[in-house]
């Protein structure tokens, strides 16, 4: 997929969900469960065991149903690691120079941590496509419309915090999409995938509550 590809997929479907588990089976049946939900793009942390291997797996497996992307890419290194593995975009808990000009180089979209202007400001000239404002539980909505005052062209993602109780809230503010960790994956501790896809579904209802 081309780059603007991507990113327009993750607009139009406002959500993107984070698999951060500490063991790979898991991780693919959550996959599942969140496809069952219709929610069809998800970030892969590399905190994952074996997470390229897995990465490649589900790319694999899933093919053009899913957008999956590689998530806590710390360096250039494993940002390579990831789009060989089939990572069609790159998610960073920070604002790293070097992770973006990888992602630049081989034309696969970076979604950059930032926690100030400054660091938004810093990212949009190195070429980020869309900043992540994280921990988002550090913020108020509004945060999106007072960066975008001074920085008009900023697409912002709120990620960390993000819940079925404020997702319709940031979005309305104006996130480009939201990023949602455990709260989407409630029940995968008990084997209960099919409470995950239940949640998924009310995620889903949220957004699409929005768009209306």
């Amino acid at each position: 997929m081309k780059k603007y590809e991507v990113l327009n997929r993750i607009r139009q479907e406002k959500l993107l969900a984070i698999i951060r588990l500490s063991d790979g089976e898991l991780a693919e049946k959550c996959f599942e469960a969140l496809y069952e939900g219709g929610v069809t793009c998800i970030e892969l942390t590399f905190t994952v065991p074996y997470a390229h291997t897995l990465l490649e797996t589900l790319t694999k497996k899933f093919g053009g149903k899913m957008l999956v992307g590689a998530g806590t890419v710390l360096d250039e290194a494993t940002a390579r690691i990831a789009i060989l593995s089939g990572a069609k975009f790159l998610v960073t808990p920070t604002l790293n120079a070097e992770v973006i000009k990888t992602g630049n180089r081989y034309g696969v979209p970076v979604f950059c941590g930032v926690a100030t202007a400054t660091e938004a400001l810093t990212a949009l000239e190195l070429g980020v496509d869309v900043v992540k404002a994280f921990p988002a539980g550090q913020f108020n909505p509004s945060v999106i419309k007072d960066w975008k005052g001074p920085l008009p062209n900023l697409e912002v993602m709120p990620t960390g915090g993000i819940g079925i109780e404020n997702v319709a809230e940031w979005l309305k503010a104006g996130a480009f999409a939201c990023g949602v960790g455990g709260a989407i994956l409630e029940g995968y501790k008990e084997g209960d995938f099919a409470k995950v896809t239940a949640t998924a579904k009310r995620f889903k209802a949220a957004v699409e509550g929005v768009k209306a």
